[in-house]
């Protein structure tokens, strides 16, 4: 440019895209973004604020501190009722041992279930979602609804279908 007689050190005004993609109105965007879909992908983030990919994750993991986090795996959920049901049961095992001791140990008959669910559950990957550092840690229950399952008693040998 100085070759055609420019002069100047600056640079000329001109429009382009910004240097960076962290504005207030990108981090308020991408916060509403992840309220209303936690599960977003950053490709989702990058379309829909008009940046490439790399300054997309860049706003959302270092400017807003949001990480892609699983879900942790717990058994089941198990309600104030169950609980409640659960808790009965021992107590009335503990008041029958306490009066037969052993005699009431030679009454119980253990055997082995396996329950066959007809679903297919979903994969870590899409069960990912994003994640403050001052947010709590997300529960995923192994115990889904399903289309039905299949109850197979080994100690009888036999099976029942429930849904």
């Amino acid at each position: 440019m100085f070759g055609n007689g420019r002069m100047s050190l600056t640079d000329a005004e001109r429009s382009r895209l910004p240097a960076t993609a962290t504005t207030t109105r990108n981090e308020e965007r991408t916060l509403e973004l992840i309220h209303e879909n936690r599960r977003i992908t950053v490709e989702e983030f990058a379309e829909r604020l008009n940046v490439s990919v790399g300054p997309a994750y860049s706003l959302i993991h270092d400017s807003l501190m949001f990480s892609k986090v699983c879900a942790r795996w717990v058994p089941k959920e198990l309600t104030e009722q169950r609980k409640r049901k659960r808790f009965d049961v021992c107590s009335q095992h503990l008041a029958r041992y306490r009066e037969e001791r052993d005699n009431f140990l030679h009454l119980i008959v253990t055997g082995d279930e396996t329950w066959i669910h007809n679903y297919k559950p979903k994969s870590k990957r899409h069960s990912m979602q994003w994640k403050h550092p001052s947010s709590p840690v997300a529960k995923k229950l192994k115990m889904q609804p399903s289309a039905g399952k299949l109850i197979f008693d080994c100690l009888l040998g036999l099976s029942r279908a429930y849904s």
